[in-house]
């Protein structure tokens, strides 16, 4: 017998069990579904991705045995870095996507097809092409820190850096996906609610990705394994060409571990979601609890008058 799902509230206050729960069952209810569309939109840049990945680790391994670079080494670490960056645009927009779409049919992602999953796509995509510059000026501001200041006091710089911001802007990217509000309304909205539930936050996500690493490293065993016997080769010849065979094997293990990727990506996305939904619902339930002492306190003036 077929399992009827219940539909997950979103905006609602939840602990820290519940939270991690409507995580787990939206991906336990939508896996399916998420593999279906997976195929048709992410998996073209999946596997350009994994192609450069692997063509950039057998320059990597011939760069630390013979010493040098050569341009086709330059050729694959550009080409892995311009498609890493398409996957960092498109795993987001995706997952906000069907969690947008979760929320406003009543069938859930039951029967959805990849069209209605495109009205919701192009406007995410865009939000999060807007966003990328602001991550890559913090990641600069961040490597820059590091290399100005000395060793330890960069350490702890680093990390009142990372909790300080880091951490309250981890709902900047689900608040300006979701909700319709400007990027500096959502950047303000991210550091007021982020500062408010800062140790909810940073422990929710440090579960998360715990979880979400777990999930890696299952699918990524196969290809720690082979790529540990082609250093092997490596280290042992200078000269060695790994055969045609092998170098497909090792594709082939490459693209299950990007596929994994993906899926841990998508969890953490979704989990993260789920943690702006109850610092939203939280502070709106304090916000109407005032307005209510408000007015009772407005009520027993008029009435002791």
């Amino acid at each position: 017998m077929k399992r009827e799902w219940t539909k997950i509230e979103f905006e609602k206050e939840r602990p820290f069990s519940k939270r991690m729960g409507a995580t787990l069952l939206f991906m336990r209810e939508n896996l399916a579904t998420i593999l279906r569309l997976s195929v048709s939109y992410l998996l073209p840049t999946i596997l350009l991705f994994t192609l450069f990945f692997t063509w950039s680790t057998s320059h990597l391994f011939r760069l630390l045995t013979v010493g040098y670079i050569t341009p086709s080494a330059l050729g694959a670490f550009a080409l892995l870095l311009a498609s890493a960056i398409l996957l960092i645009l498109l795993v987001p927009s995706f997952s906000y996507s069907l969690l947008q779409l979760y929320n406003e049919r009543d069938e859930r992602l039951k029967g959805i097809h990849f069209n209605e999953v495109m009205t919701h796509l192009k406007g995410n995509f865009t939000k999060i092409a807007c966003l990328l510059p602001y991550l890559v000026i913090l990641i600069f501001l961040f490597i820059l820190l590091k290399i100005k200041i000395s060793s330890a006091v960069a350490i702890i710089t680093s990390i009142v850096f990372m909790l300080g911001i880091g951490i309250p802007l981890l709902l900047l990217m689900p608040i300006y996906t979701i909700e319709k509000l400007s990027l500096f309304k959502s950047f303000k909205r991210s550091l007021s609610l982020g500062y408010k539930h800062w140790g909810s936050t940073l422990l929710f996500w440090f579960v998360l990705k715990l979880l979400g690493a777990c999930i890696l490293l299952f699918f990524a065993f196969p290809w720690i394994m082979s790529i540990y016997v082609e250093a092997a080769f490596f280290a042992s010849s200078t000269t060695f060409e790994v055969p045609f065979v092998y170098q497909a094997i090792i594709y082939l293990f490459s693209l299950l571990m990007v596929f994994g990727l993906v899926i841990s990506s998508i969890f953490i996305l979704i989990g993260i979601a789920y943690q702006y939904a109850h610092a939203t619902s939280h502070r709106e339930k304090i916000v109407i609890v005032d307005d209510i002492d408000k007015a009772e306190e407005s009520f027993k003036i008029l009435r002791d008058k």
